[in-house]
């Protein structure tokens, strides 16, 4: 699966009202990905059923409240077995389609490079003695 991933707890709305914007907004940039959202307990339900609403989003509820230390949530899908590509966003409106490109080259660089370091060293699964 291929994620874009977000932290959010609090009622601000310069994050919530972000992060349904980012949603919307990925569905256009990203159709092929989905955004994962780490929400803490403080999100209303509001936002989680408004957020629920786009066909390419998931929720995970995180039981804390959300403090600063809730920024590294959006990093999660890093050890989970789901994620083959991830893009870790901040929850602002303004970048999403700014990074378009420049995600699709490291992209492309990254598994150009996963394809050479697979290639480029004998393993057993690759070269059986």
């Amino acid at each position: 699966m291929k994620l874009i991933s977000f932290c959010l707890w609090g009622d601000n709305p310069k994050y919530t009202e972000g992060a349904i914007k980012n949603a919307e907004l990925a569905k256009e940039i990203f159709p092929e990905w989905t955004c994962r959202f780490y929400v803490g307990q403080s999100v209303s339900s509001i936002v989680k059923m408004r957020l629920e609403m786009n066909d390419n989003t998931q929720i995970v509820e995180v039981p804390e409240w959300g403090n600063w230390k809730g920024m590294f949530w959006r990093f999660w899908p890093a050890s989970e077995k789901d994620a083959e590509v991830i893009i870790s966003r901040q929850l602002l409106t303004s970048g999403l389609k700014a990074i378009r490109g420049f995600t699709l080259c490291v992209i492309t660089h990254f598994m150009l490079f996963r394809f050479l370091a697979v290639c480029g060293e004998p393993n057993e699964d690759v070269y059986p003695t």
